[in-house]
């Protein structure tokens, strides 16, 4: 995508529309060939290379991030994202573009979407504050009620110099029309003044001719008329009223282009639908309740929330993402049941197969969590439909089974031949770990903590690059041993814990104190252990000690 000519698509496409506007009417505005240059620079050059960047952060967080399939999952990936500065060179780059665009092109359609692109880069970088006050400005620099009183304004401005013109051109109408009527009435006066001198010339003529006949003389010659002032009397009001006809048809003309201006201006887009496109000002509500989230202002995130979803004006794909930020607004309270309607609506509304999967998936976790078994497996396939990742599909089935176990359906034994039997499947090579992290599930279920542990050192011998994994085997033996008072392997399995632990686990801080805290236990245990066996050696004969 970085190797793109930009200005090689910039001049082609100017070209291409160049073309198109010579054919247009000589009444076209030179104001909407330049917003056209505006809105072309802002939109291909600044705007489209930022939003690459920001695809290509997206994928950057979400790859960092490890799914882990044991807890329920997170609705947004990136936001788990433990080391965001990865990615902050390049968003600061996206930022940079996006600036330019608003220094450069402020008069483009596109300033609204560059200031979007800003907070949500701001966003990703996790700078929580400077996006919400990013988008608090947007709320207020392009809140559609005050840009439309702007624009009424504007207008009725407008209005006024174009009232104003309009007196100046009926003043100078009505100046030239008087003109026009003198020339005519003077026309008249020359051609009255030119048939007396006529008929002037006619009686004088005729009468030297009676007169020449009584002498017997010949006829004198016809004088020449003077028809000089007559014919430019004449021109005159022929030209006269060619102008009449020309000011009406010019008159007609421009009462046409004022028609058809105001039609243009009532239209909420740009006329030749190149640049049509939906305001980012719903967007960026969405993205400044995501943003009060994050900063744990949860009601000032409801009431965006609420307002976007009561609007009957939010558009379609407005309400599609607000469908997840939804259910992210309630899961990250841990108010799983209210999630529900919300990531039922973004499996509906949302196109994306990948996001379905995910959000079927997090339903399914939580009908699980609340043992509504059918509702989970219908959402457990669902994920496995719309998903092209075999780990979740894998999770799935994994996860179907130890529901099929706990919910009474299957018994024990037969649920643990399904584990056995998916333990062989080839495909599963990597998934050992979790497959056995499931058998431990079943044999602490039934009482069997010995096995569960043997099974819990089997997933962590076959853990490969689950590291989530990993630490779900760690703190889960860790615990054990805690519960059996064996503080030193507790403590050792804490360690283990702690160190491949995510940072962004709501369980961290957790696992960090229990580590800490049983330090010292353990280090007095382990200095009383060899005390005592150097104790007990002390005792023994020297054929014992040898042995």
């Amino acid at each position: 995508m970085k190797n793109i000519n930009i200005k090689g698509l910039f001049f082609l496409l100017v070209l291409l529309v160049s073309s198109c506007v010579t054919q247009k009417s000589k009444s076209d505005e030179p104001g909407k060939l330049n917003q056209f240059y505006h809105n072309m620079n802002a939109e291909f050059n600044g705007y489209f290379n930022a939003d690459v960047i920001m695809t290509e952060s997206y994928a950057a967080l979400n790859n960092q991030y490890q799914d882990n399939y044991n807890n329920i999952l997170p609705v947004y990936e990136y936001t788990k994202a433990e080391d965001p500065k990865v990615v902050a060179q390049e968003l600061d780059r996206a930022i940079e573009k996006v600036s330019i665009v608003v220094s450069l092109h402020r008069q483009s359609d596109w300033v609204d979407d560059c200031y979007l692109l800003l907070g949500q880069a701001q966003y990703l970088k996790q700078d929580y504050e400077s996006a919400e006050e990013t988008f608090e400005y947007m709320m207020e620099e392009f809140n559609p009620e005050a840009m439309a009183k702007n624009k009424a304004k504007a207008f009725a401005k407008k209005k006024d110099v174009r009232a104003q013109k309009q007196k100046e051109a009926k003043k100078a109408a009505d100046d030239a029309r008087k003109e026009r009527e003198e020339i005519r009435e003077d026309s008249k006066k020359a051609s009255a003044r030119n048939r007396k001198e006529k008929e002037k010339e006619r009686k004088a003529y005729n009468k030297a001719v009676k007169k020449a006949k009584k002498k017997g003389k010949a006829a004198p010659k016809r004088p020449s008329s003077k028809k000089s002032d007559a014919n430019d009397a004449t021109e005159a009001a022929k030209k006269a009223n060619e102008e009449v006809l020309t000011d009406e048809q010019k008159k007609e003309k421009k009462e046409a282009a004022e028609k058809e201006k105001k039609e243009k201006e009532a239209k909420p887009v740009d006329e030749n639908g190149m640049f049509q496109k939906d305001p980012a000002y719903q967007s960026a509500q969405l993205w400044l309740a995501r943003t009060y989230i994050e900063r744990d202002k949860f009601d000032q995130a409801s009431v965006i929330l609420s307002k976007l979803d009561n609007d009957p004006n939010t558009y379609k794909e407005v309400r599609a993402e607000m469908a997840p930020v939804q259910a992210y607004y309630h899961t990250i309270q841990k108010d799983y049941d209210r999630a529900i309607p919300h990531l039922e609506k973004a499996v509906e509304l949302v196109k994306n197969k990948v996001e379905k999967a995910r959000y079927s998936y997090i339903l399914a976790q939580i009908y699980q969590r609340n043992k509504q078994t059918e509702k989970a497996f219908a959402n457990f396939n669902k994920a496995m439909k719309y998903s092209n990742d075999y780990e979740m599909e894998f999770s799935a089935l994994l996860s179907m089974a130890q529901n099929s176990y706990q919910t009474g359906k299957t018994a024990p034994d037969q649920a643990i031949r399904t584990l056995e039997k998916m333990l062989k499947d080839a495909k599963n090579i990597d998934f050992k770990d979790q497959i056995y992290y499931a058998l431990a599930g079943i044999a602490l279920n039934t009482n069997q903590r010995p096995e569960a542990i043997d099974y819990l050192k089997q997933s962590l011998a076959n853990s490969s690059k689950n590291t989530a994994q990993r630490a779900e085997s760690y703190l889960k033996l860790a615990t054990l041993y805690f519960e059996e008072d064996d503080y030193v392997n507790a403590k050792n399995y804490y360690d283990s814990t702690y160190q491949v632990l995510a940072t962004t686990d709501d369980r961290y801080n957790e696992v960090t104190r229990y580590k800490d805290n049983l330090e010292g236990i353990a280090q007095n245990i382990e200095i009383i252990t060899l005390q005592d066996s150097l104790l007990a050696i002390s005792t023994m004969t020297t054929k014992e000690k040898k042995k």
